[in-house]
C-alpha cells in the first residue's frame, strides 16, 4: 500500500469525533513528514498522524521568524 500524496501536503484524516480528527492508519515516513516537518503547510496543528488530536508541525516552532513573515506575505 502507498501513499498517494507528496510529501509536502499533510494527508486528510480518516474522519472526526465531534471536532477532533482521527487516524487509525499505521504511519509511514512521508506522512509523519508532512505532518510534523512541512515548511509548506502553514498550520502549527495539522491532524494527527496516528490516533485522536493533533500533531505539532515542529517545522514552524524551531523558524518562528519565516512564520511571521509568511502570514505577513498572505
Amino acid at each position: 500500500m502507498t501513499d498517494e500524496h507528496s510529501d509536502d501536503q499533510v494527508p486528510e484524516p480518516q474522519g472526526y469525533l465531534g471536532v477532533l480528527p482521527y487516524d487509525w492508519r499505521r504511519p509511514t515516513r512521508a506522512r509523519l513528514r508532512a505532518c510534523w516537518w512541512n515548511p509548506n503547510d502553514p498550520r502549527v496543528f495539522t491532524p494527527k498522524t496516528f490516533g485522536v488530536g493533533w500533531d505539532v508541525n515542529l517545522y514552524w516552532l524551531t523558524h518562528p521568524g519565516e512564520a511571521v513573515r509568511s502570514r505577513r506575505s498572505d
